[in-house]
C-alpha cells in the first residue's frame, strides 16, 4: 500500500496512524475464490453469528423460523464461542431441520459471518445479527423481488428497536449508494457475490463491503419499502461505543482497505463512486472528533493525497454531494 499524507519530521500519515491504532490489515477478496458448485436447491441461507446475546437470541431464531414463505431456505448459525448461555436457551429450536448449527472459538463477527458463507448452499444468502429480528414476511418480501427483478441484492426497510419501543426509519436514497444503506443487514444477495468477497477480520465497520464493493459488483439492486428488519439499539454495539474508543480510526483504515480491495477486484473510480467516497470520508471525521487534533490533521492530509491519486479525471459537484443524506 503507497503511504500518502503529509509528511512530519519525516514520517506520513500512515505510520503516524498506526501509532495510535493498528492497521488491521486484512483485505475482503478472498485468495482463493469459493468454486463453482451445482443447482441449489435451497432458495435463501441465513447467516446468524451468535456471541454473548442470550437475552435477545430466542426472539431473533423463532423470527426467523415463523416466516410465511413458500420459498425454501435455511438458518446457518454459528457459535463464535460464546461464554454465555445462548445456545443453550435454543435446545428446544435446534432441532429444527432448517437449523444448522456451527460452533468454533472466537473470531468476531467477521470471521463468524465468513465461516457461515464457507456453508451457504442456496441461491441467495442473507445476515441477520442475533441481538436483531425480523419481520415474518422477510424472506417471502426480499426473494419475490430478488427472483422477480432477478436482482443480485433487495434491500427491505428497517425500525430501530429501543427498549420495547419500534422507530421505523425509511430507507435513504443516494445515487451514489444505488439506493443501498450500509448495513450488511436488511438485505438478501445473490450468493455468486460472495465467490471473490468475504468479510475483512479484525476491523470495526466490516459492513463497509456492502456500499464499496458490493453494490459495484451487483448489476442489478432493488430497495423496497416494506419493513423487514428490526435493529435493536443498545449501548453495548459498535456504533455506541466506537466514539469512545482509538478504533474509530478503523474507520479510515478500512476505506482504505476498499480502495485496495477495488483495484484487486477491477473496479474502477468513477465519479458516482468519488460522491460516495467524499460522504464516507465525512463520516469518518465525525467518528474521529474525540482523537488527537495532530492524528486527524495527518489523516486529512493523507485522505486529501488519496482522492488526489485515485480519482484523477473524475468530477462531482461538492454542493450536490454535501446535499446527499449521510449513511450510518
Amino acid at each position: 500500500m503507497k503511504q500518502t499524507g503529509k509528511k512530519t519530521d519525516g514520517e506520513c500519515g500512515p505510520q503516524v496512524v498506526e501509532r495510535y491504532c493498528k492497521n488491521p490489515g486484512t483485505s475482503a477478496v478472498k485468495e482463493k475464490p469459493l468454486p463453482e458448485t451445482g443447482e441449489k436447491t435451497l432458495d435463501l441461507s441465513v447467516i446468524v453469528p451468535v456471541y454473548q446475546v442470550e437475552r435477545y437470541i430466542r426472539a431473533c431464531i423463532e423470527s426467523l423460523l415463523h416466516q410465511k414463505t413458500g420459498y425454501a431456505y435455511e438458518i446457518i448459525i454459528i457459535d463464535d464461542g460464546t461464554k454465555d448461555d445462548s445456545i443453550r436457551v435454543l435446545e428446544d429450536l435446534l432441532g429444527d431441520s432448517k437449523i444448522r448449527l456451527f460452533s468454533q472459538k472466537n473470531q468476531g463477527l467477521s470471521g463468524a459471518r465468513n465461516t457461515g458463507l464457507e456453508a451457504v448452499c442456496a441461491k441467495y444468502l442473507c445476515f441477520v445479527d442475533s441481538d436483531d429480528y425480523v419481520s415474518e414476511h422477510m424472506v417471502e418480501t426480499l426473494l419475490r423481488s430478488a427472483y422477480g427483478e432477478h436482482a443480485d441484492i433487495v434491500q427491505g426497510n428497517f425500525c430501530y428497536v429501543y427498549g420495547q419501543e419500534e422507530r421505523f426509519r425509511k430507507n435513504r436514497i443516494s445515487r451514489a449508494h444505488r439506493g443501498l444503506n450500509g448495513l450488511a443487514c436488511g438485505k438478501v444477495y445473490r450468493t455468486e457475490l460472495f465467490r471473490q468477497i468475504h468479510f475483512p477480520e479484525k476491523y470495526w465497520f466490516e459492513d463497509s463491503i456492502v456500499l464499496h464493493l458490493l453494490a459495484s459488483l451487483a448489476e442489478r439492486v432493488c430497495v423496497l419499502e416494506e419493513v423487514c428488519y428490526y435493529y435493536r439499539v443498545h449501548s453495548a454495539g459498535i456504533t455506541a461505543t466506537a466514539s469512545k474508543s482509538r478504533r474509530c480510526v478503523e474507520s479510515t483504515w478500512i476505506t482504505v482497505q476498499m480502495l485496495e480491495d477495488r483495484k484487486a477486484l477491477g473496479l474502477t473510480n468513477d465519479s458516482d463512486y468519488l460522491a460516495f467516497f467524499l460522504e464516507q470520508l465525512v463520516i469518518n471525521f465525525q467518528r474521529e472528533l474525540h482523537v488527537d487534533k495532530h492524528i486527524q490533521s495527518m489523516i486529512f492530509f493523507w485522505m486529501a493525497d488519496l482522492v488526489e491519486e485515485n480519482f484523477q479525471g473524475c468530477e462531482v459537484h461538492l454542493k450536490q454531494a454535501a446535499d446527499r443524506p449521510l449513511q450510518k
